[in-house]
């Protein structure tokens, strides 16, 4: 079987074994300290076609993370099974903002967490033109959109975190 790798295709993954994260952290000490990440992440059990993947995505100007690991997962019909996955995670502002720009168009499921993501890419992009010390001062922002998108999950949403 020979898989086209374009962005659809990419996006239906996505739709199914995708997921994104927006992860903060903060110091008290001083403002740089302050970060927030954006994600993109695939999981997949095929990794000659998460490889195929990672390339189309390099082939864009998108570097991915890549690794596979071994897991334990729950199948209703068989139960408990051993088994490995491949993940790919994109994790750099330029590279999340390309994946969502190219995916957007074409997802069913996750149109509405790459929504809050593309908010999340726009607050950090205004922020970073007006200094890195603004990102700590609206980190509240960043959390309430972490919150938004968790809302999505299987496990419910995070709890909103104290920043002071």
């Amino acid at each position: 079987m020979v898989i086209e790798m374009n962005w659809s295709y990419i996006a239906g993954l996505f739709d199914g074994e995708g997921h994104f994260s927006i992860c903060l952290s903060s110091s008290s000490r001083k403002s740089s300290d302050t970060s927030v990440r954006i994600i993109a992440s695939i999981s997949g059990e095929n990794e000659k076609k998460m490889q195929l993947i990672k390339n189309f995505l390099n082939e864009g100007g998108i570097f991915t993370s890549f690794g596979t690991y071994y897991t334990d997962y729950y199948s209703k019909n068989i139960g408990w099974q051993k088994g490995k996955a491949t993940h790919l995670q994109i994790s750099s502002f330029d590279g999340v903002t390309l994946f969502v720009n190219n995916i957007y168009n074409y997802l069913i499921f996750k149109k509405p967490q790459c929504e809050i993501v593309m908010r999340a890419l726009k607050l950090k992009k205004d922020l970073k033109a007006i200094g890195r010390g603004k990102i700590k001062e609206n980190i509240y922002q960043f959390d309430e959109l972490r919150h938004e998108l968790h809302k999505y999950a299987r496990k419910g949403p995070k709890q909103l975190k104290s920043w002071l």
